[in-house]
């Protein structure tokens, strides 16, 4: 490997370790109770990895459904998931309010 190369892979390794401090900042000021709550609401939920798999899964299921379908990005895991909850209510449930 050549010099450039090994500080390349360095900056970049570096670059994930911040990604890594950064992710683990957030999930500590969450806060134990919260962190519980997003845990068991991503539990046993289809995960999504990109917006358009879920994009397609949703279109799939609306001929399904009674209720418009949304995606949403889950705070636990980071991958997507389909909901029937309008946005309003799942706003406030996603910060720790039951409407």
């Amino acid at each position: 490997m050549t010099p450039e190369q090994m500080r390349m892979k360095a900056m970049l390794l570096r670059a994930q370790a911040d990604e890594l401090d950064a992710d683990a900042a957030k999930v500590e000021s969450v806060g134990d109770d919260a962190l519980e709550r997003m845990r068991k609401s991503c539990q046993g939920k289809k995960r999504y990895a990109t917006v358009e798999a879920a994009g397609s899964a949703a279109a799939a299921r609306q001929k399904f459904e009674d209720h418009p379908l949304r995606i949403y990005e889950c705070g636990f895991c980071r991958q997507f998931h389909l909901t029937k909850a309008p946005l309003d209510r799942f706003a406030s449930f996603a910060h720790g309010k039951r409407p």
